[in-house]
């Protein structure tokens, strides 16, 4: 039998792949494809996950609800009028720019509705005041709070300006609006008693409100149930019932580009990570040989660079493979000082500063600042999409990340393809069926005559005597073919 490993443990790494992904549609064996999945697609549930918290001067509070009017003004428009087949998700929530499209009579009539009634003014000023941090199941439950009155105003709006349309065509709301003012001065009261009981104890506030947005939870389940609400018909649920919770995830976005990761293990001879990673010991594994620099191992990689006018530009550049690190905890940032996502000209306008052209104090004003909030905030973001829970410490992973600063990257822009060269070897799962082998087999040998390679090696995966970890013999006879052919 083989052992894989090496003394240095950075000259290889190993990544896991089903037969479908290689040979299947995504053809990345044929085609040297690396594919970078998103966090969603990840196995731990909290990767680059983030306590964030609220905690600003009233300027910027004051914005971030002027983002939510205009992000549910957007999006209700747009079910209505669209009447959108698609089901709204909370991707479709604009709040990078709500206003892309313009701002409208529509806008300013919302916003003096909202900021000038009373018990909504209340409750504002009880969040700015209180100059403590806000969780994010706070913010929801406060938002959550006038969600219903904002609706309901949004759709006297949007009535008053369509008078000539079909009303069939047309959502119609029927909300009682005394009884959503009702709501609005019982949370102002629940507020006031949380903080008092508390003695300002981040964790037992956000506690209590995890408990009040399980409340809204559960009688959304029994209205659901029985049939109070239709629960086929996603989009109303969903920017009635599941639009606050979707908005401060939806929030999250404008801390930090999104980022996408290529998985890959020191060693793959746990048995254990054969069938999890390893379509049950019927996939294989891909042996990675890595360059070494002073930035540590690499892998180089056809990237976009750039674009011009005939689209993207690619070219080979080094990704460095960072360690996974395994906490328990993770990276606390306040939203408000972490806002570096969204381009600099809208979070001036949008974010930092008032109608009556007044800054906040949360903007930086030198170079030096400005410098020093950089270097920081590069390296959290580091540390963000590169912490997993202690729970999957015996994976050992290493990873490739990749992110653009221009936004989402769709599938195939996040699907990178490496030189052949940097393919060692493949090794064949216990259970992997003969027949894929061959088909395996053949792209490879293909490959390694336009390459000219006759270095490329097959290993077959065995049970050790233990069960507990694999065993590796190399299939001479296939190398040897590869090197006559």
């Amino acid at each position: 039998m083989t052992t894989l490993a090496n003394a240095n443990s950075n000259a290889h790494f190993y990544r896991f792949r089903s037969i479908d992904n290689l040979l299947g549609k995504r053809k990345e064996l044929e085609e040297q494809k690396i594919y970078f999945a998103s966090q969603d697609q990840l196995n731990d549930p909290l990767e680059g996950h983030i306590n964030i918290y609220w905690q600003g001067d009233a300027i910027i509070w004051r914005n971030l609800f002027k983002n939510y009017l205009y992000s549910t003004l957007f999006t209700y428009n747009f079910w209505s009028l669209c009447k959108t087949e698609n089901t709204l998700g909370w991707e479709d929530i604009p709040v990078r720019n709500p206003l892309a499209a313009g701002i409208f009579s529509e806008h300013y009539e919302l916003e003096s509705i909202f900021f000038n009634d009373p018990h909504v003014s209340a409750l504002i000023d009880r969040i700015i005041n209180s100059k403590r941090r806000i969780g994010r199941n706070e913010l929801t439950a406060h938002l959550r709070t006038v969600h219903y009155f904002v609706v309901c105003k949004i759709h006297e709006i949007y009535r008053a300006r369509h008078e000539k349309a079909n009303p069939d065509e047309i959502p119609v709301v029927s909300l009682n609006l005394a009884g959503e003012i009702k709501k609005i001065r019982i949370a102002i009261d629940l507020f006031d008693h949380v903080d008092k009981m508390s003695d300002e104890d981040t964790e037992i506030i956000e506690t209590q409100y995890i408990n009040i947005v399980n409340q809204y939870e559960e009688s959304d389940l029994l209205n659901y149930y029985t049939d109070a609400l239709n629960l086929s018909d996603r989009n109303r649920i969903f920017i009635f019932n599941d639009f606050c919770q979707a908005y401060v995830r939806r929030l999250a976005t404008l801390m930090y580009p999104p980022w996408y990761a290529a998985c890959f293990m020191e060693d793959c001879s746990a048995a254990s990570m054969w069938a999890y990673y390893g379509e049950s010991h019927t996939g294989i594994c891909l042996k990675f040989k890595t360059e070494s620099s002073a930035n540590g191992p690499l892998l180089n990689l056809n990237t976009i660079t750039g674009y011009n006018m005939g689209g993207e530009v690619k070219s080979m550049r080094p990704h460095y493979f960072e360690p996974v690190l395994y906490r328990g905890e993770h990276t606390t940032l306040n939203f408000f000082e972490t806002l570096g996502a969204a381009p600099t000209p809208i979070l001036n306008a949008q974010w930092y500063t008032n109608d009556k052209r007044e800054i906040s104090a949360l903007l930086l004003r030198s170079e030096a600042e400005r410098e020093a909030w950089k270097k920081v905030y590069w390296e959290r973001y580091k540390i963000i999409n590169k912490t997993k829970t202690e729970t999957w410490k015996a994976e050992q992973e290493h990873r490739l990340v990749y992110y653009s600063m221009l936004g989402d990257l769709s599938v195939e822009d996040r699907t990178l393809t490496y030189d052949f060269s940097s393919l060692d070897a493949i090794i064949f799962g216990v259970r992997t069926p003969t027949a894929e082998k061959i088909n395996i087999i053949k792209v490879i040998e293909k490959k390694c005559r336009e390459n000219g390679r006759v270095d490329f090696k097959f290993y077959q995966a065995n049970f050790s005597n233990n069960q507990n970890e694999m065993e590796f013999a190399e299939i001479r006879t296939l190398s040897n073919v590869l090197a006559s052919s």
